[in-house]
């Protein structure tokens, strides 16, 4: 699955599109090239929730599956998307790890 991010800086509001059947998606920017909120979270999420068993607590095979899995304009995207999949990844191997006190 093959997914492509065009963004555009319009003042100090920012609209991506993303072809994961999201849409468009607003973000907020206060310069250009400061995409990463909404776009890089959402996008994490969606690939997490649809492939849950290719992603580990590594950085480097992370970034190697995103990569396949969708396309950006720059390595510093997929490195912000990647980065966000590992850190939902450990987040919820520590959630399963730590027992809850009733």
């Amino acid at each position: 699955m093959w997914t492509s991010v065009e963004a555009r800086c319009l003042g100090t509001t920012t609209y991506a599109k993303l072809s994961i059947n999201i849409g468009y998606v607003l973000v907020e920017c206060q310069n250009m090239g400061n995409i990463k909120t909404r776009m890089i979270k959402r996008t994490a999420l969606q690939l997490v929730d649809s492939y849950p068993e290719f992603f580990s607590k590594d950085f480097a095979a992370n970034k190697k599956i995103v990569s396949q899995l969708i396309q950006a304009d720059s390595d510093k995207t997929l490195n912000k998307v990647a980065g966000y999949v590992t850190r939902l990844v450990r987040r919820k191997e520590r959630e399963k790890e730590t027992p809850v006190e009733v």
